[in-house]
């Protein structure tokens, strides 16, 4: 369950990450509040994951976000792969 936990929070840090990047490259908008909150979400994970005896608590943390990334890497897989536009 470590390696689970390790390869999924890996993958929405860097996804929260790039999302936050991107939202402080417009000049003309706000930044979205839901990716500082992302950001904040997956180093609240990674406190909880080093407290003592909360091991159970960080891994259903991760796992929940991690289904609907997977859903969407799946998504762009595919679009990818058979060459369909988005819209």
């Amino acid at each position: 369950m470590q390696v689970l936990f390790w390869i999924c929070w890996c993958v929405e840090f860097i996804f929260a990450c790039w999302w936050v990047f991107s939202e402080m490259r417009y000049t003309h908008l706000k930044p979205n509040i839901f990716a500082f909150l992302a950001m904040g979400y997956v180093l609240a994970t990674l406190g909880t994951h080093f407290t003592a005896g909360a091991m159970r608590i960080s891994n259903i943390m991760v796992l929940l976000p991690a289904i609907p990334l997977a859903a969407m890497g799946m998504i762009a897989l595919i679009t990818i792969i058979f060459k369909i536009k988005w819209n």
